[in-house]
C-alpha cells in the first residue's frame, strides 16, 4: 500500500488547483496520467511511470493501455492498482486522495476524489466535478 506524505492535504488542493489551468493532451494530461500524477503528488509514486513519453495522439494511447493492461481505462486502473497494494473499494465510500472510475460521456475516465466530488478532466481542457453519490461512479481505489 502507498503511504501519503504528511501533508497531502495540501499537496491535493495545490495539484487540482493546478489541474484546473492545464489543457487536455492525449500525451501528457490524460484521464490516466491525471489521476496518476495526482497520486504522485501525494505519495512520491507514479504509477503511470511506465506509460509515460509512450505515446501522443488518442489511438497510441489506447494501444499503449491495451499492450499494458489487456484492455482499457478499468482494466489499466485495476492492474496498477493491485501491483501497489490499493484495494478497490466502493466509490461511494471514497475519500479525499483516492482514484474513482467515472462513466463519462466520451468514456470511462479516471478521477481523484476531492471530498463531496470526483475531479475529473473535461475535454476542453481543466476539471470538472462529479458529485460522490452519482451513479456513473463505477470503481474507487483507496490511496
Amino acid at each position: 500500500m502507498l503511504t501519503r506524505y504528511p501533508d497531502w492535504p495540501e499537496r491535493l488542493r495545490a495539484f487540482l488547483d493546478g489541474a484546473a489551468r492545464r489543457p487536455f493532451s492525449w500525451a501528457e494530461f490524460n484521464c490516466c496520467l491525471f489521476a496518476a500524477a495526482g497520486v504522485a503528488a501525494l505519495t512520491g509514486t507514479d504509477p503511470a511511470a511506465p506509460l509515460r513519453g509512450k505515446f501522443t495522439t488518442r489511438r497510441q494511447a489506447y494501444a499503449a493501455l491495451k499492450r499494458f493492461a489487456s484492455g482499457g481505462v478499468p482494466e489499466i486502473a485495476g492492474k496498477i492498482a493491485a501491483a501497489l497494494g490499493c484495494p478497490e473499494i466502493p466509490p461511494r465510500l471514497a475519500q479525499r486522495g483516492d482514484v474513482v472510475l467515472v462513466d463519462g460521456t466520451a468514456g470511462p475516465a479516471l478521477g481523484l476524489c476531492a471530498g463531496a466530488a470526483v475531479a475529473v478532466l473535461k475535454p476542453e481542457g481543466g476539471i470538472g466535478y462529479v458529485p460522490i453519490v452519482d451513479p456513473s461512479l463505477r470503481k474507487a481505489w483507496k490511496i
